[in-house]
């Protein structure tokens, strides 16, 4: 299973910490690829279809990238996580 995470390099390794606790991750690898800036997050997209997306980004930087992820990967869950009210 992989994981694109589109955030800080602190919420990438939260993110990350938190799938290995998963219980899926007793009986499959699980693979965290994370993205700190949306140049590289879009490349990231381009290269490889992630099992799930992790938008981790406020207002409009973050509604981008659940855009591009919805548009490069449409059958790809997506989570966006913002501090947006």
């Amino acid at each position: 299973m992989t994981i694109c995470i589109y955030g800080t390099q602190t919420e990438q390794r939260e993110i990350a910490a938190a799938a290995q606790q998963l219980p899926v991750s007793a009986y499959r690898r699980i693979r965290c690829d994370g993205f700190a800036d949306y140049d590289s997050f879009i490349d990231g997209m381009r290269c490889g279809a992630p099992d799930m997306v992790v938008v981790m980004a406020d207002g409009a930087e973050g509604m981008e990238g659940v855009m591009a992820a919805k548009s490069l990967r449409p059958g790809v869950p997506v989570i966006w996580l913002s501090d947006d009210r």
